[in-house]
C-alpha cells in the first residue's frame, strides 16, 4: 500500500516542527522542508482541528505542537489529514459491490485491513523520525 503525498508531508512537516521546538508558520515550515506552502497550510489547519498542533492568530503567530512525536501514530495523522480509508470500496460500503456475498476475497480484505490499520496505529512518528 501506498500512503498518500498529503500524509508523507503531514509526517514530514510535523517532524519539522518538533524539531525546531518553537511556534512557526506552515510557510516556514513548507519553505524549510521545500513542500507546498498552499498544501501544508491546509495540512496544518486539519492537525489544528484534530488537535494536534494549536494555531495562534496575528503577529508572531504559527503553529505549536500539542501532541509528542512518540504519542503520535502514522494512524492517528492518516484519521487526522484523510479520514478512514480502506483497501477495497465494500468495506466502507458493501452496497458499493454487488457480489459481496459470494466474492473469495471480501473477509480477507477485511482482515488486512485490520492489519494495515494495526500497523499504522503501532508506528510513532518518533520512531519513524529515528528510523527505527
Amino acid at each position: 500500500m501506498e500512503i498518500s503525498k498529503e500524509l508523507e508531508y503531514t509526517i514530514i512537516g510535523l517532524i519539522d516542527l518538533a524539531e525546531r521546538d518553537v511556534r512557526c508558520s506552515a510557510g516556514e515550515i513548507a519553505r524549510a522542508m521545500q513542500l507546498p506552502e498552499e498544501l501544508i497550510k491546509k495540512i496544518f489547519q486539519k492537525l489544528a482541528r484534530a488537535k494536534i498542533v494549536t494555531s495562534v492568530k496575528g503577529a508572531g503567530g504559527g503553529y505549536e505542537l500539542n501532541v509528542p512525536l512518540e504519542d503520535l501514530t502514522i494512524g492517528d495523522l492518516k484519521r487526522a489529514v484523510s479520514g478512514k480509508s480502506f483497501v477495497v470500496r465494500c468495506l466502507k460500503d458493501e452496497s458499493a459491490c454487488s457480489r459481496v456475498d459470494i466474492c473469495k476475497i471480501h473477509d480477507g480484505m477485511g482482515r488486512f485491513q485490520q492489519m494495515w490499520n494495526n500497523f499504522l496505529d503501532s508506528v510513532s512518528i518518533k520512531e519513524l523520525a529515528s528510523g527505527v
